[in-house]
């Protein structure tokens, strides 16, 4: 099994080297940048699984990137991370499709147990789906939040704890979900739930 690659952006040199040495101790490959465009360049080559990039830095900021990586890459799980953060600025952060944010300095033992979520929610995005549900989902090119959103569904919650969950708009569930049963080809929840049975 290949080891799970993570790229780490940021404009402080010490970040960069500390977090790199954690991480790869920790047995994951890990590449770095230090700035944007930078890192931007390295992800289009590999295409990393995880993406931890400072939320301010300079010409290109981490919400930047992070669009960047998405449109490159839709599943790529994103880690932002500053030394400037506000409750508002983590929202905003996870409304963009972040899987966390943390503030600096950060602790190493946090550190591994947020990567480590962020690579089993990863995993689970398609737990609870027949082999018949996962080929229409690959097959139909839905986006990782609209994979999210049927995870979440498939798990039993309501529109109402789906939005809560994934820091949306209930109309937005309601959103996600319409194109959901466009791309599927099926009328509503109640087909979802028999093809995700199989």
């Amino acid at each position: 099994m290949s080891k799970q690659s993570i790229l780490i952006i940021d404009d402080e040199a010490l970040i960069l080297d500390t977090m790199s040495k954690d991480l790869s101790e920790q047995g994951y490959q890990v590449d770095t940048a230090r700035n944007g465009a930078e890192g931007i360049r390295k992800f289009r080559d590999v295409q990393h699984d995880l993406v931890v990039v400072d939320l301010v830095m300079k010409e290109l900021n981490g919400i930047q990137v992070a669009k960047e990586v998405k449109e490159l890459k839709p599943g790529t799980k994103i880690i932002f991370i500053t030394g400037y953060g506000t409750r508002s600025s983590a929202i905003e952060a996870l409304r963009l499709g972040a899987s966390d944010f943390f503030i600096k300095p950060y602790n190493r033992n946090e550190l591994f147990q947020r990567i480590s979520s962020c690579f089993e929610d990863q995993k689970n995005s398609t737990h609870g789906m027949s082999k018949i549900l996962l080929e229409k989902v690959e097959t139909n090119s839905l986006s990782r939040k609209e994979k999210e959103v049927i995870a979440l569904l498939l798990k039993g919650l309501s529109d109402k704890e789906i939005a809560f969950r994934l820091f949306i708009s209930i109309n937005t569930v309601k959103t996600h979900l319409k194109h959901i049963y466009e791309k599927l080809d099926i009328k509503g929840r109640k087909e979802l739930l028999k093809l995700a049975i199989g």
